[in-house]
């Protein structure tokens, strides 16, 4: 069953590469998506595609806010 999480990761993963974010932070988990919140704009705010990745992440918190913690 594909989630609507599954989607998002699907979209925003083609595009964090394109853009400069240093590797770590590209593994999707609580801890980076917020980091990626705070700091995407900073480098890539010329970026084309900066206001898609940033709703992408918002929707992502939204998702991992309703999830057990990671270990």
């Amino acid at each position: 069953m594909i989630t609507d999480r599954m989607l998002t990761v699907a979209t925003l993963l083609p595009i964090l590469p394109t853009m400069d974010v240093p590797v770590e932070r590209m593994r999707l988990n609580r801890t980076n998506i917020r980091w990626l919140l705070r700091n995407l704009r900073v480098r890539n705010n010329e970026h084309p595609d900066i206001d898609l990745a940033i709703q992408l992440l918002k929707d992502l918190n939204k998702h991992e806010n309703h999830r057990p913690n990671e270990s």
